[in-house]
Order: C-alpha cells, then sequence, then structure tokens
C-alpha cells in the first residue's frame, strides 16, 4: 500500500514512469527512491545485523562497534566502485554505524534521558547545525552513492545533524503538532511524498520565491495531517504497526 501511494505521488509529477513495472524496480535498479520502502528495508536489515553481531560478540559494544564499523567500511566501498546490492542491503551496511552509535548513546550515556541546561542544548544544536552547513552534502541515501565525499564528510555531518535535532526536541519539549506528526510517524512516512507531489504541483503555478514555497508547503503539509492522519485510520487501519494508536 505505501509503494502504490508513492507511485501514485510520483506519477503526479512524471506521468510517464507510471506502469506495473515500475513499482518493483526499486528492489532491484533503485530507479527512484519509495521512501516508505527504502528506509524501511534498510531500518530492518540493519536491525538484524546489528542482532546478529550482539549475539555473535555476547553484547560487547567493543567488538559491536568494531564490526559496524567495518560493515560501514564495506558499504562506503560499495558506493566506491558503483556496486549496488539489491533491497538497499548496500544502504544498510553503511548506515549500521550509526546505528551502534545511538546504541551506545542511549544506554551507556545520559544524552538522550537527563535534564540538561537549556543554554546547552541550544549551544549543541547551534553546532551542529554549522557543522552541517559547512560540511554537510547531499548524500544519496536511498542510492548509497556516498563516495563522491570522505567518510569524514559523510558520517560528522549526519551525527552532527543528528545531535542537534535532539537538542532541539528537549529544548522545546512537547509541542502539539510535532507530537502529533512523530506519534503517527509511518503514516507521514508513507504518504508525505505523495501530499509533497501534488503539493509542487500546485505551487509551480503561482510563482512565489522558493523559500516562501518551502516554509508554505511545509505548514500545509503539517497542518494537512491534522485531517489525514484521523482519516487513514478509519479507512486503512493496517497502516497502523501500534494497536494502542487505534485507540
Amino acid at each position: 500500500m505505501p509503494n502504490l501511494l508513492h507511485l501514485l505521488g510520483y506519477g503526479v509529477r512524471s506521468a510517464n514512469a507510471i506502469g506495473f513495472d515500475s513499482i518493483f524496480n526499486f528492489i532491484f535498479y533503485d530507479v527512484w527512491p519509495n521512501s516508505p520502502i527504502w528506509f524501511l528495508l534498510s531500518l530492518f536489515f540493519i536491525n538484524n545485523l546489528y542482532y546478529v553481531y550482539s549475539k555473535l560478540f555476547k553484547g560487547n559494544l567493543l567488538y559491536m562497534g568494531l564490526a559496524s564499523f567495518l560493515s560501514a567500511l564495506i558499504g562506503y566501498i560499495f558506493s566506491e566502485f558503483s556496486v549496488n546490492v539489491y533491497m538497499y542491503i548496500d544502504t544498510a551496511l553503511t548506515g549500521v554505524f550509526f546505528f551502534w552509535i545511538g546504541n551506545v548513546l542511549y544506554n551507556q550515556t545520559e544524552f538522550f534521558k537527563a535534564d540538561i541546561a537549556k543554554n546547552r542544548l541550544i549551544t549543541i544544536a547551534f553546532v551542529g547545525v554549522c557543522v552541517v552547513a559547512l560540511l554537510g552534502h547531499g548524500v544519496n541515501w536511498a542510492g548509497n552513492n556516498l563516495a563522491q565525499y570522505s567518510v569524514f564528510e559523510v558520517y560528522l555531518p549526519a551525527l552532527s545533524g543528528s545531535f542537534a535535532i535532539i537538542a532541539l526536541s528537549k529544548f522545546f519539549d512537547r509541542l502539539f503538532l510535532f507530537t502529533f506528526i512523530g506519534k503517527h510517524s509511518l503514516v507521514v512516512l508513507c504518504t508525505h511524498n505523495l501530499v509533497l507531489q501534488f503539493l509542487f504541483v500546485v505551487f509551480s503555478k503561482i510563482g512565489f520565491p522558493p523559500l516562501l514555497v518551502i516554509l508554505s508547503m511545509l505548514c500545509i503539509t503539517l497542518l494537512l495531517y491534522l485531517i489525514i492522519v484521523p482519516i487513514l485510520y478509519k479507512v486503512i487501519p493496517m497502516f497502523v504497526g501500534q494497536r494502542s494508536l487505534l485507540g
């Protein structure tokens, strides 16, 4: 279902891409990145790979970290030599190192759990945003196209941006709209491209400045999900991975 919805949204902008065969091209050719599918597939393989490492090394975080780093290096080498591994397994190899870092931070530090002073949170966010602005690039994770940049340029901006988002989340605590989107993130993940493609068509005919278009689309999309989420939960409840959300 998410794949079909994404395909419909993609077809709004590129009608000649519509066709039954193109629905599954993302598995073998990375022809166009299917947002819900490529991400969830990669996350599935990352979880399984990390589980194997945890069993193999009996939970030793150092050895698991080395294994995750070697996996990331293999994924990076695949990118260097333009080797495409089906079903985004190459992306999973590259991304498992992030998973290890997150696991260490969550279980071995207080960064996620502790109350951190507001000024320190702003400092962390500011530094993270600056690193992303200075070193970040348009890395294509769906296609694992990373080799045009150094390992340093790939991982440092990604980690810095993650820290900045976490710090800002802790700073603002709970904002209703963002909490709502986070709670129902699976629905947003599966449908956001469909929503955005229709909005692209609308705004392309208005001629607003690019920055105004981005801000307008962001606000409209967030507000639309206050309507979309309850409708989809009512009509297509299989979207939901948590019984508690159906209430």
